[in-house]
């Protein structure tokens, strides 16, 4: 395949949006493709600004209404400002160790296998009040970042009312970095993805606040 056939993957690819056998194919084309990964790399902060913006400031009485041209640049500008900042805040803490460089050279000598890797378990995230839901957590390492996908199963109960909740990532310098916000739909099972440009390694735990910034439900990494 030619790269034209994944020009405008990008976008679709960060927020989640793409089938299940073009995200595999796209995926594949990432390893050989560095202008398509530069590319996903520069929208993987997008997820996280979006869902900053209230649901009433997307939605228009204009059916005919579009978007300003501005908007997917800003959107990029901001991004790659957030990304430097958090390169800037790497590069001050970051210590190379001997170790870490022998570990980098013996993964790059290891043959590869033809036999994909199986996908990272679920973990389940800890209780920290009272929660009318359950929640696990599924951290996917990619090449511009991390991908977090999380099961959330909600409890019946006459006492619980549908609400917001954001899911909140701590680095390991402890700065927080709010990826995803949804609704609850209770009695049911919904599945919530954000993207974060830190690495996998470079985050300490996740959170789950409610509407009143508390957080319910926590994952230590």
């Amino acid at each position: 395949m030619t790269r034209d056939e994944f020009s405008n993957y990008d976008a679709a690819y960060v927020l989640g949006a793409l089938s299940p056998q073009d995200r595999h194919a796209y995926e594949q084309h990432l390893r050989e493709c560095p202008d398509c990964t530069d590319a996903v790399g520069k929208l993987a902060g997008m997820p996280g600004l979006l869902a900053r913006v209230p649901l009433t400031d997307l939605l228009v009485d204009d059916a005919d209404h579009e978007p300003p041209e501005t908007l997917l640049p800003e959107l990029v500008h901001r991004v790659n400002r957030l990304r430097r900042r958090r390169l800037r805040a790497a590069i001050a803490g970051a210590v190379l160790t001997t170790a870490a460089a022998v570990a980098a050279i013996l993964v790059a000598f290891t043959p590869h296998s033809s036999t994909s890797p199986a996908p990272p378990r679920a973990a389940s995230m800890q209780q920290l009040d009272q929660a009318f839901m359950s929640v696990s957590a599924q951290l996917v390492k990619r090449s511009w970042g991390t991908q977090i996908d999380l099961k959330c199963s909600y409890h019946t109960s006459k006492k619980y009312r549908p609400s917001d909740y954001t899911l909140v990532v701590f680095d390991k310098h402890g700065k927080a970095h709010e990826i995803a916000s949804w609704k609850s739909v209770p009695g049911q099972v919904s599945t919530v993805n954000g993207s974060t440009a830190l690495q996998k390694t470079a985050i300490a735990r996740l959170d789950v606040r409610n509407s009143d910034g508390d957080p319910i439900l926590r994952l230590t990494l």
